[in-house]
């Protein structure tokens, strides 16, 4: 034991016990000759039961926590194949995410992905729709009054058409309450 406490302030272990659940033990030098062996240590046990709970806890939360967003973007993907672009938008950190898009689409998003989101939906909707609907689309896009349009709503959706000459539906789609 002395050689494998040399050099060392503390070594401790983990351990489970047979009837009283976890515990720490500990062993720290207490004198240490000149040659560096150590001759004499304090050893102690402590209850950890607690600290282990609370590490379980949180770890099952975290697992949680990946586990239901590996599932959320696992579905947003699914639903996305379905659709010719699709975007998650998060109004708190004020981010553009693309799940699917075109290429002409994410050429752009990649692009300008420094912007403010509303400059980036703004580019997109003006690269992509024709003269004629982007006044249409532009009030439709128009983030200071969508939470109002929304508020009663789970989707709000205009039809325009794009630059292509193709009619498309354009939609917000609520994915939280917040």
């Amino acid at each position: 034991l002395g050689k494998v406490l040399s050099g060392k302030k503390i070594l401790s272990m983990e351990l489970e016990g047979a009837t009283k659940g976890w515990f720490r033990i500990s062993i720290v030098p207490s004198k240490i000759e000149d040659d560096g062996t150590v001759s004499r240590c304090i050893f102690f046990a402590e209850d950890i039961n607690d600290e282990k709970q609370d590490d379980f806890m949180r770890t099952e939360l975290l697992r949680d926590a990946v586990s239901r967003e590996k599932r959320e973007k696992e579905t947003l993907r699914a639903v996305a194949s379905t659709y010719l672009t699709m975007h998650l938008i998060d109004f708190r950190e004020n981010r553009f995410y693309e799940i699917n898009a075109v290429d002409r689409v994410h050429e752009y998003v990649n692009a300008h992905n420094t912007e403010d989101s509303q400059e980036i939906i703004w580019g997109v909707m003006n690269s992509r729709m024709s003269n004629k609907s982007w006044e249409d689309v532009f009030k439709f896009t128009d983030f200071s009054t969508l939470y109002e349009r929304l508020s009663n709503r789970t989707e709000i959706s205009c039809e325009v058409v794009n630059a292509d000459n193709v009619w498309v539906r354009l939609s917000f789609v609520k994915v939280d309450e917040d």
